[in-house]
């Protein structure tokens, strides 16, 4: 938007706030979010990290970063 206006990508942002509206983001939502959380860690106990992010075919850093973040959820709540 911002090259087709010939503007900074910051005026672009700012117009769009001052009317209230929301850019879309340009990434796509984790296929962790659409997974049984029960049986997603049932397969962790079972088969180890490495083997569960294989088998959702995940990337283990992403999957990584996908448990220290329910963990972190969890301590926050507990």
């Amino acid at each position: 938007m911002a090259a087709v206006l010939g503007v900074s990508k910051d005026m672009v942002a700012r117009a769009l706030r001052e009317y209230g509206l929301t850019a879309r983001t340009r990434t796509r939502r984790s296929r962790l979010r659409t997974l049984d959380q029960g049986r997603l860690f049932a397969d962790l106990a079972e088969l180890g990290i490495n083997r569960t992010a294989m088998k959702y075919g995940i990337p283990r850093r992403t999957f990584l970063s996908y448990l220290a973040r329910v963990r972190g959820k969890e301590a926050e709540r507990g």
